[in-house]
């Protein structure tokens, strides 16, 4: 498959995410169906890939990055309440780091990576835009912050 084509899918797959959410916004079980849904496959992957992973090739200290690893989100719900705003400037700036990665990964000459770049980016695209559209900007901050993925991961490229 191209770089082309490959850039091309991924960036469209960044859009789709906004659209299936003004589609699912008018709904409150869509929102819990994506909210399970996103909540079961981080948790899978993470208990089935990313924390075997991380002890066969850390051994036992690999232990000690998963507790925090585990209790940091709990610990930023809790404070999301008080320091939403930060949370997402600095969420944004870190997947903009992570979009131009994914932008660069594009390039490789495996498919497979091109591949797991897209699948990751509806999801990506969907959350980020549901995040960045509940602040007081509304929608226009929701594709606001999509288009930022979009550049990094041109910057990227």
């Amino acid at each position: 498959m191209s770089t082309t084509l490959l850039v091309i899918l991924s960036l469209a797959a960044l859009l789709v995410g906004p659209m299936l959410a003004l589609v699912w916004s008018r709904g409150r079980a869509w929102r819990a169906v994506i909210d399970g849904l996103s909540l079961s496959l981080v948790g899978g992957i993470c208990f089935l890939v990313v924390f075997p992973h991380a002890i066969e090739v850390a051994g036992p200290i690999g232990f000690i990055a998963i507790i925090p690893g585990m209790l940091m989100p709990g610990w930023a719900h809790r404070l999301g309440e008080h320091w939403e705003r930060t949370f997402v400037y600095a969420g944004m700036a870190l997947l903009a780091v992570h979009a131009a990665i994914d932008g660069a990964a594009l390039t490789l000459p495996s498919t497979s990576m091109g591949v797991a770049v897209i699948a990751h980016r509806l999801p990506m695209g969907l959350a980020v835009y549901s995040a960045a559209s509940r602040t007081a900007a509304g929608q226009r901050a929701g594709f606001t912050a999509v288009g930022i993925l979009i550049a990094s991961t041109l910057v990227g490229v």
